[in-house]
């Protein structure tokens, strides 16, 4: 065993977790022009100018005109609304306002940032009338009408004002960070991390994308989301030059949907000033990440984790990748992102199965930050499941607060500091692999806690109370804690695992709460004892009752109570919906999708439906079937007629196969003679012809009928 390291990190919970400055003063006092100054420096998450917000809502060209055509009064009420819409405090980051200067004369508005950093840039008002003299500004048209207003308007700086600044000198010589120094932590500036309600629609305020071309990927899944992060960048006026919409999961995180969006990157031309918004869970957000990294050699990009698990972990950090087959990241980059946006209302629309995961990754990294934030951890497995909102809130922001920090303190993964975060993903990747994703992220971790939890009682001595803490924080969520899996169905995929090497594999471990343990670098066989001691439950085998088998000599595992379908899509079924609708139907690919995962939950299956262009791909899903599918559905479009590589993988597969197709292929060969040649027809035991969407359904109960007793 290698000496392990200590990994744990000074965090106060209690030190301000988000700012708020607020630049106010007179006209010409450099409001604007020093808050562009900080969002270019990437200093602040979000810049919010309302002048600027006013103007987009009243849909006008310049404060002059909305004066001239609605009046002040109109443009002051516009003016109320779009700061008090901004009014509420975020959980964690930065943000800088410069306030347009008659705002103050609203109570709300003086009593909306009575807790923030309010900096007064000051100068009088001959310095003043120089800069803003001859402008179109429709209140410096008269000198002295111009000094009487400044001189009302002075006592209202003077009574919110925190930090008073000298504006008379130039922009670059206020000194402005060296005042501020006195009233704000010394990392205020942050690293760009964003938590807090209804962020979605603030992301026009999002200082990463000002000035700056946007490209957008985002997961299919969360279309509507990304859908309203585009309206809202629209809105404020960002030219969107490329929206890029992938199915995701760990099937698709390749290296050739890096490749595809590298291609639509360079197709309609983005530079290297243009910043990539990836909105959705983390294997989209690792995907467009490492794209990013290497696009151009390096463009900026933003996070935005539409998932709980993105959103306390594989969202924040910088570590970007795809998979190489079963091996998982290993080819990828540490590029951070510009800001990441974490909107905690997004909990409030996610499945249960999807809460679960993400709560495993959050516990994990409660257990590893300390008391704080395991005390949050219990407050949401102890809350009612409908009444759980402000302890998912409280959760959410700590777990990101944490891990910010330790990736702060080891950005680059090369000091044992943030390898922490691995805690219970050496053998969670492994169930992964092995089940071949038929065993969530989520409920892998949870397993893989376990056995490190029982490991570090091994190997460190540490007390038997934290695998009972990790067990009833599980059990109180629905979470299971051990597998049916053997430790020979593991053994290969460890292998895989970039950590393992002839001494053995290296592991994180918990001397106790709050002290994690990276570096351990123990045998093999320590881990198969802590398996088969303590994890391990059953005889391993798959069973539908009890060792029953199917009617084709399946066996479906007690551990899936559902069993698991693949359903392959092959070249060009992605078009669905713009090609001949008389064959094919009017149903995009999406929409059958869904069809389809309906259809299978009500025969008792779970149909894992996917499509690629790539027959490399789709012959990797059938070699891979056999570790996590208990039937496969195979529609491979035009490659049925002749690639006989897709005979060879389908043939050993000992369980039940379909081949199917939207259109009656038979009929149309007296047209096309080579429709009606199917080289998998020998090595399949069902097919299912000319019936449309609807032979999906077919295909499905017969699947239920053979795998039933």
């Amino acid at each position: 065993m290698s000496t392990p390291t200590h990994a744990t990190i000074e965090f106060d919970p209690d030190a301000a977790a988000s700012i708020r400055i607020v630049l106010v003063g007179f006209m010409g006092a450099g409001k604007t022009t020093l808050a562009e100054r900080w969002a270019e420096s990437g200093g602040p998450v979000l810049w919010f100018d309302s002048d600027r917000a006013v103007l987009r809502e009243l849909g006008m060209e310049s404060v002059t005109a909305a004066f001239e055509e609605l009046g002040e009064a109109r443009f002051r009420e516009v003016e109320r609304d779009v700061i008090l819409a901004r009014a509420r405090t975020l959980a964690r980051g930065v943000e800088v306002w410069s306030l347009g200067g008659g705002s103050l004369q609203h109570a709300d508005v003086r009593d909306a940032i009575a807790d923030s950093c309010v900096v007064w840039l000051d100068a009088d008002a001959d310095a003043l009338w120089d800069r803003v003299a001859g402008s179109d500004r429709p209140l410096a048209r008269d000198k002295g009408a111009f000094t009487r207003l400044l001189d009302e308007r002075r006592a209202v700086y003077e009574q919110v004002a925190t930090v008073r600044v000298d504006a008379t000198c130039a922009i670059d010589e206020l000194g402005i960070g060296r005042v501020l120094a006195d009233h704000l932590p010394p990392s205020w500036f942050g690293s760009g991390v964003a938590v807090g309600d209804g962020l979605l629609d603030r992301v026009d305020d999002l200082a990463a994308v000002c000035g700056r071309a946007v490209a957008i990927v985002a997961d299919r899944s969360v279309g509507h989301l990304a859908d309203r992060v585009r309206g809202r960048l629209e809105h404020a006026g960002r030219v969107i030059v490329a929206d890029t919409r992938l199915a995701m999961g760990e099937f698709n995180k390749q290296m050739s949907t890096v490749e595809r969006l590298l291609g639509a990157w360079a197709d309609v031309g983005v530079k290297r000033d243009a910043t990539i918004v990836a909105i959705g869970g983390g294997t989209l957000l690792d995907t467009a990440g490492f794209a990013a990294s290497i696009y151009l050699r390096g463009v900026e990009w933003v996070s935005v984790p539409t998932t709980l698990t993105s959103q306390v972990d594989a969202g924040i950090g910088g570590k970007t990748g795809v998979n190489l087959g079963f091996a998982k990241n290993v080819v990828g980059t540490v590029h951070m992102p510009s800001a990441t946006i974490i909107d905690t209302t997004v909990i409030d629309t996610l499945p249960a199965d999807a809460v679960r995961d993400g709560f495993v990754e959050a516990a994990k990294t409660a257990m590893l930050a300390g008391h704080w934030l395991l005390d949050r951890a219990k407050a949401v497995a102890d809350a009612e499941p409908g009444n759980r909102d402000l302890e998912w809130r409280a959760l959410v922001e700590g777990c990101a607060g944490y891990k910010d920090a330790v990736v702060a303190e080891d950005p680059f993964d090369t000091d044992g500091i943030r390898a922490q975060l691995n805690l219970g993903h050496t053998l969670a990747h492994a169930i992964e692999a092995a089940t071949g994703g038929a065993v969530s992220h989520g409920a892998a971790v949870a397993i893989g806690t376990n056995a490190a939890l029982r490991l570090s009682e091994l190997v460190l001595d540490a007390p038997s109370e934290l695998v009972d803490t990790w067990q009833s924080l599980c059990m109180r969520m629905g979470i299971v804690t051990t597998s049916p899996l053997a430790w020979e169905e593991l053994e290969p995929f460890l292998k895989l695992d970039k950590k393992h090497d002839k001494h053995g594999i290296g592991w994180v471990l918990l001397e106790e709460v709050g002290s994690p343990v990276t570096g351990s670098r123990l045998p093999v066989a320590a881990a198969r004892r802590v398996w088969e001691e303590h994890v391990h439950v059953g005889n391993g085998q798959p069973d539908v009752g009890a060792g029953e088998t199917s009617t084709t000599g399946v066996v479906v595992s007690a551990s899936m109570r559902h069993p698991r379908v693949l359903v392959l899509f092959g070249v060009n079924l992605g078009q669905l919906g713009n090609r001949e609708s008389e064959h094919y139907g009017d149903q995009t690919l999406a929409e059958l999708v869904h069809d389809i995962e309906a259809w299978a939950s009500a025969e008792g299956l779970v149909a894992d439906c996917r499509q690629t262009d790539s027959l490399e791909r789709f012959i990797h899903a059938l070699h891979e079937a056999r570790l996590r599918h208990h039937a496969v559905i195979v529609n491979p479009g035009a490659w049925t007629h002749h690639e006989f590589a897709l005979h060879d993988a389908l043939a050993p597969l000992q369980m039940p196969r379909v081949e199917i197709h939207l259109s009656d292929v038979e009929a149309r060969a007296a047209e096309e003679a080579w429709r009606g040649t199917s080289v998998i027809r020998p090595v399949v035991d069902h097919v299912v012809t000319g019936e449309g969407a609807e032979g999906y359904r077919t295909a499905l109960r017969w699947v239920r009928g053979q795998l039933r007793p």
